[in-house]
């Protein structure tokens, strides 16, 4: 299971619960290629927001936090 969560313009969260990797590279490129969301730095590690958690210290795993442009 992979979870994509994205905050929109009016600051409340999006939550995506999706099956499988391709199913959650899909969604993500989607969101990308609509420019609805885009890749923010995290201060608190100093990795970008987008990046899959595994490359995280402090997410689940299977997620990546995306901010709308």
């Amino acid at each position: 299971m992979f979870t994509i969560r994205y905050r929109t313009e009016d600051g409340s969260v999006t939550v995506q619960e999706l099956s499988d990797w391709e199913e959650a590279i899909a969604c993500w490129e989607r969101l990308l290629a609509d420019r609805k969301v885009r890749i923010v730095p995290d201060a608190r590690t100093g990795l970008d927001i987008g990046m899959p958690a595994r490359h995280r210290f402090d997410s689940v795993p299977g997620s990546w936090f995306l901010m709308v442009a």
